[in-house]
């Protein structure tokens, strides 16, 4: 499975564009959607700087190698911090997959990815 990062800003809470900023780093769990057990996780990403108005970037994705036979999906926790100390924390589940199947066929889009063998 591979897992693109998620487009993270800081929070907005001064009025105006760019004038908000934090150091966020994220970290994908893949997730058991029958039962939501965490089955494996990724380590935490580089730091990456982010504004009201523009996102932090990372490059690549994640991927993680998984018994076939499953049910799952993707919860991303993002930490967000000053120069010294977190100042938040938020989730994002990735809650919409695109199957392709080995003829490289786009089957669809389901709401957990899932494969039996």
């Amino acid at each position: 499975m591979s897992v693109p990062a998620p487009r993270v800003f800081a929070r907005n809470v001064k009025t105006g564009a760019g004038n908000d900023w934090a150091w966020v780093r994220i970290r994908a769990f893949v997730v058991n959607a029958s039962t939501g057990a965490v089955v494996t996780s990724s380590g935490c990403s580089s730091w990456s700087y982010a504004t009201d108005a523009v996102p932090a970037t990372w490059s690549g994705t994640t991927n993680f190698s998984l018994n076939g036979n499953g049910n799952y999906r993707v919860d991303h926790r993002i930490v967000y911090w000053n120069s010294t100390v977190q100042v938040g924390w938020a989730a994002d589940r990735i809650n919409r997959f695109r199957l392709i199947n080995s003829y490289r066929t786009n089957i669809g889009t389901f709401g957990s990815c899932s494969y039996v063998a």
